[in-house]
């Protein structure tokens, strides 16, 4: 009997095939966990690598973002010590010059200054000359009144600026004079000027007035106030940095009212606040 066709091998090979597909069957099965696991595994390992990325990220964009606040402090330090040094080397007519630029709180800033000086043209004056008229008086006196008045005043200013250099030491002749000395010798000059603004009028001329003889009463409180707002008003002016003055030069004799137009003398721009030299 041959082998090849024993009934009892064929079915020993069959039951084999079946044990062998149930085999593989438990191992697909056993093995589908697996695959399950493993592509887990996979997931959270590109996740923890995702996270690392973000982390690294983060630690680079915190270094750069350090180092702009670190270059901005610097700036801001290099900015605000610029600012010092050029609000002390700046001339300190930058706040209080009309062309340039003002300190709006400043009461004896230049624009202001020359609205008073318009305001005691256009409203003063017409109320001071009528008075002459009344009283029979040439108002061609009261004009000459007022240029003397603003001279006066001029020259008495200048003459505290002078004194005020001498006690400073600042005279040219004498020594050079440091920034710091010149710059409280400028601030005591805008006090003076501070200080006269917030004066009374009449307790700035009255030593002034004294030496002025007229003898009628209404003419004299007509002068005195004429002396009184030209001397207060030419005083501010005279102390102001750089100084206004009326430009008598320009008058034209024809006018009806003595007032010119307000300059800063070129000699004053050129030595009046030139402490240094």
């Amino acid at each position: 009997m041959s082998y090849q066709h024993c009934p009892c091998l064929e079915s020993t090979k069959k039951d084999l095939e079946g044990i062998k597909n149930q085999f593989e069957t438990l191992i697909a099965n056993i093995m589908l966990p697996c695959r399950w696991y493993e592509k887990k595994d996979t997931e959270i390992e590109k996740d923890r690598e995702h996270k690392q990325s973000i982390a690294e990220m983060e630690n680079f964009y915190k270094t750069e973002l350090d180092k702009v606040r670190s270059d901005l402090e610097a700036e801001r330090k290099k900015h605000d010590s610029f600012k010092q040094r050029m609000a002390s080397e700046l001339s300190p007519e930058i706040e209080s010059r009309g062309d340039l630029s003002e300190d709006i709180t400043n009461p004896c800033r230049e624009t202001q200054l020359r609205k008073m000086y318009d305001q005691l043209q256009l409203v003063e004056w017409p109320k001071i000359k009528e008075a002459f008229n009344s009283s029979g008086y040439d108002p061609s006196n009261a004009e000459r009144l007022v240029k003397d008045t603003f001279e006066v005043a001029w020259g008495d200013m200048e003459r505290k600026k002078k004194d005020m250099k001498q006690l400073f030491s600042l005279d040219s002749t004498t020594q050079q004079s440091t920034k710091k000395v010149s710059e409280y010798m400028q601030a005591a000059v805008r006090n003076l000027q501070m200080a006269l603004f917030y004066s009374q009028k009449a307790d700035v001329v009255k030593d002034q007035l004294s030496s002025l003889r007229i003898t009628d009463l209404q003419v004299k409180g007509i002068r005195n106030h004429i002396f009184a707002e030209c001397y207060w008003l030419g005083s501010l002016m005279a102390l102001h940095n750089p100084p206004l003055k009326p430009n008598w030069q320009c008058c034209d004799a024809n006018r009806s009212v003595n007032f010119p137009p307000l300059i800063i003398p070129s000699e004053v721009e050129k030595f009046q606040w030139n402490f240094n030299n």
